[in-house]
């Protein structure tokens, strides 16, 4: 038996709830109590027995959070799933490291604008960095022989 908050009839509505897992204490002392202090102001369901879920297996390391990040962890920019860190860069003269994948990882395919947010994982809300800036793709249908 178990005793929880049920939604009531209406809004700001709210019942007791009592669940039972055998159907024998549906009749037992406890439950005839119950039943009678909350004066009809009650949601009784039967739901058999509960078990607890088989846990989830860990993700691999790449799709994990990382610090300090490494080559192969998945990123991406804010409204693009997921991608591979390619690499660490510094534009020639500069001590700014910037992270290197492809265009349609980081720059969501041309659509990205600088300041976007790029997050590790991938399709996390954990925010790594900005977009500072892209090389545009030009991408042809033509097949080259």
């Amino acid at each position: 038996m178990a005793l929880g908050i049920a939604p009531g009839n209406g809004q700001r509505d709210y019942r007791i709830a009592l669940r039972i897992q055998d159907p024998m204490p549906e009749r037992s002392q406890p439950v005839e109590q119950v039943r009678q202090h909350v004066r009809g102001e009650l949601d009784e369901r039967f739901i058999g027995s509960v078990r607890a879920l088989a846990p989830t297996p860990p993700q691999p390391w790449y799709q994990q959070r990382q610090r300090p990040l490494r080559l192969g962890v998945s990123v991406g920019h804010i409204a693009v799933t997921a991608g591979t860190l390619g690499g660490f860069v510094r534009r020639h003269g500069e001590a700014t490291v910037y992270l290197l994948s492809n265009n349609h990882v980081l720059a969501a395919a041309n659509r990205a604008a600088p300041g976007d947010a790029i997050l590790q994982p991938g399709a996390s809300c954990q925010m790594i960095t900005s977009l500072t800036s892209c090389m545009q793709c030009h991408c042809s249908n033509k097949q080259t022989r």
